[in-house]
C-alpha cells in the first residue's frame, strides 16, 4: 500500500513520520511511523531542494522549472520503489506540486498529468490540520527562501489541499490536533492513523 500524508506547511507531518521536527530546537524524540518498521518517504519538497542546492541550484526561485521537473520524477521514483506486501508512507503525494506551482505560477510539466492518469496511491489519503503555535513567517534554512505563510494562508491552503484530493478522487481523513503543542499531539496522532488503517 502506498499512504499519503500532507497538510500545509506547519502541521506536523514530519514529526509523525520520521519522529522527530526539523524546527524543534531541543531535537525531541517521539514515537513516528518509521520507528514501527514501515517504510517511509520523506518530505518530497526538502529532498528536491537539496537535490537543487547539491547541483548548484541556491533556491527554486531560481528555476521553477527545473525544481518542478526534478520533484516530478522524483514522486515517479518513490512510487515504483515502494515496499510490496506492507504499507508505505510517503510525506506529501505529488499532487502537493500542483498545490505550489499555483501559489508560484508556475506550469506543471506534462510527466504530472502522465503521472496522475497512470498511477494511483491507496485510499485513505491523511491530511493534517495546520498547527497555529508553530511559526512559519521565517523560511527554514532547509526550505525554499519564499515558504513564507501566515496562519490565514495555511488554513486557505489546507482546504485548498483537501479540495484537490477530494478532485483527484481520494478518500481524505482529517488528522486533527489533540492540543495545539505539536509534540504533545505526535502520539495521538500516530495512534489515530494506525487505528484508521487497522495496523
Amino acid at each position: 500500500m502506498r499512504i499519503i500524508i500532507d497538510g500545509t506547511v506547519g502541521c506536523g507531518k514530519t514529526s509523525v513520520i520520521l519522529g522527530e521536527s526539523q524546527r524543534d530546537s531541543e531535537h525531541k524524540r517521539f514515537l513516528g511511523l518509521a520507528d514501527l518498521g514501515y517504510p517511509v518517504f520523506t518530505d518530497l519538497v526538502i529532498n528536491v531542494i537539496k537535490h537543487m542546492r547539491n547541483s548548484g541550484i541556491n533556491d527554486p526561485s531560481q528555476n521553477w522549472d527545473i525544481f518542478f521537473k526534478i520533484a516530478v520524477q522524483h514522486c515517479i521514483n518513490n512510487y515504483n520503489n515502494a515496499n510490496v506486501g506492507t504499507i508505505n508512507f510517503y510525506d506529501r503525494g505529488i499532487y502537493y506540486l500542483e498545490i505550489m506551482a499555483k501559489r508560484y505560477g508556475c506550469t506543471m510539466p506534462s510527466e504530472y498529468d502522465d503521472f496522475c492518469s497512470r498511477f494511483h496511491y491507496d485510499n485513505p489519503v491523511f491530511i493534517f490540520e495546520p498547527i497555529k503555535s508553530l511559526d512559519m513567517t521565517h523560511p527554514h534554512s532547509t526550505d525554499n527562501k519564499q515558504k513564507v505563510y501566515t496562519w490565514e494562508d495555511r488554513v486557505r491552503q489546507h482546504h485548498e489541499i483537501v479540495k484537490l484530493y477530494e478532485k483527484k478522487g481520494y478518500e481524505t481523513v482529517i488528522v486533527p490536533l489533540k492540543s495545539d503543542d505539536p509534540y504533545r499531539s505526535n502520539d495521538y496522532r500516530v495512534r489515530f492513523i494506525k487505528e484508521r488503517l487497522g495496523i
